[in-house]
């Protein structure tokens, strides 16, 4: 009596087991694998003691009416072992393939950082510049609020190359990325605009703001030192800077890219005219 008590006692704890495993188990899977884990181990432990029980006692008679559910009991648990190898299985496969993941995440991020910066300057390059002039001249419309353009020009750059050789050029131009760079606000897109050239997109500036930046980033290449061909920084240069603002409350109808880098450039050339070091700007009013 006391045999069948126990028989019937594994029987009915596997039963229960069994009903909480099939209903905990995508949530524990979700939630805690802890749990998930000991409660396969304590399924498992229980059909092993009763197979035990079953080898111990296989010739008594009252044990034998329950060999069916023994053999059952049998498959369950060799079923639930193979449960739990082919999740550590695929848990194994689940962490490699997000390290793989990131991986190719970090190296998306590499490639679209190299695609849209200058590799000299460290800056936005000319494609990344126009996506986002686009980009801010449409939000100006939007939100009624002015955008500003600045393009500069080293002055007599060509000079300096020849003087000094393009290497150090290079050196220069590098230099000249990191005073924009560190110069300009967090919303502002410095951008090497092509050779000695650079421009700055300003969200929300107007004319007059944006000519204080331009002054103050005139003032500070001019006073900087730049390497020369002996390895000393007493090499100096000068810019010269082109500005055009588009003001909704001026004018209703927003200038296309192709039309306020135009107005830039001329402004630009103004300031050429003008002596060079200098800074010209405009309002687009049509």
């Amino acid at each position: 009596m006391n045999l069948l008590v126990m028989i019937y006692s594994f029987l009915i704890a596997n039963i229960i087991l069994g009903v909480v495993l099939c209903f905990t188990s995508s949530y524990s899977l979700m939630q805690n694998k802890k749990n998930f884990y000991w409660l396969h181990i304590t399924v498992l432990s229980v059909s092993a003691f009763e197979l035990i029980l079953s080898a111990l006692f296989i010739f008594n008679e009252q044990y034998q009416q329950f060999l069916f559910a023994i053999s059952t009991q049998l498959l369950w648990s060799c079923a639930l072992l193979y449960t739990f190898f082919h999740h550590a299985q695929l848990k194994k496969r689940n962490d490699y393939l997000q390290q793989e993941l990131e991986k190719h995440l970090n190296l998306y991020e590499e490639i679209k950082s190299m695609a849209l910066s200058d590799g000299l300057t460290n800056i936005a390059n000319r494609r990344s510049f126009d996506m986002f002039l686009k980009t801010e001249l449409r939000r100006a419309t939007s939100l009624c609020h002015p955008v500003s353009l600045i393009i500069l020009d080293l002055d007599k750059f060509k000079i300096f190359n020849d003087t000094f050789g393009h290497i150090i050029g290079d050196k220069l131009l590098s230099q000249i990325g990191q005073i924009l760079r560190q110069n300009v606000r967090q919303i502002d897109l410095p951008a090497r605009y092509g050779g000695e050239e650079f421009s700055i997109i300003l969200p929300t500036s107007t004319l007059e703001e944006a000519t204080v930046l331009a002054e103050k980033l005139r003032k500070a290449i001019e006073e900087s030192y730049f390497p020369d061909n002996v390895g000393n920084f007493t090499a100096k240069i000068t810019a010269s800077f082109g500005i055009a603002t588009y003001d909704p409350n001026i004018i209703l109808s927003p200038p296309d890219a192709e039309k306020i880098i135009s107005i830039a450039d001329k402004a630009l050339y103004k300031a050429k005219h003008n002596g060079r070091n200098c800074i010209f700007g405009a309002n687009i009013f049509q």
